[in-house]
């Protein structure tokens, strides 16, 4: 266990189970508690952008599901939430061990967390939209 910051990227890579050290540094209670949380988030994140590349894959059809909207917009709000009440709210700067990993990992979780968000930004622009949506569109442009 440790807080070594990841790249947040899902490859097969990350699921074979890297060799532990022979020496790990010994971490205080509240720091295990800290990398605990930030393995936690970063396994959320992963899911989300699981979610997002399906969500690709259903925009590239030619009909994608009109609940697509739904799903993209609840993991945005998911997300923001996610980033502005969890990672936002984890201090690591009273930690005594392992601060500078923790502080690394919690920054790259931050800037994934920010990228999940545009990322459902801009798939909720590109996805498909209910029709009184487009009807009210096309009498908007008719005016």
């Amino acid at each position: 266990m440790g807080c070594a910051a990841s790249s947040n990227a899902a490859t097969t890579e990350d699921a074979v189970p890297k060799a532990v050290p022979a020496v790990l540094p010994e971490l205080t209670t509240r720091s295990l508690a800290v990398c605990t949380t930030l393995d936690t988030l970063e396994k959320e994140l992963d899911e989300m952008q699981a979610t997002l590349n399906r969500a690709d894959e259903a925009l590239a059809t030619e009909a994608p599901p009109i609940a697509l909207r739904s799903t993209l917009a609840s993991l945005h709000g998911s997300a923001t939430a996610l980033l502005a009440t969890r990672l936002d709210a984890l201090h690591t700067a009273d930690l005594t061990s392992g601060r500078d990993e923790a502080r690394a990992k919690r920054k790259a979780l931050v800037a994934a967390a920010e990228r999940v968000i545009e990322r459902a930004e801009a798939q909720i622009r590109e996805g498909p939209r209910p029709k009184r949506y487009e009807l009210q569109l096309a009498r908007s442009s008719e005016s």
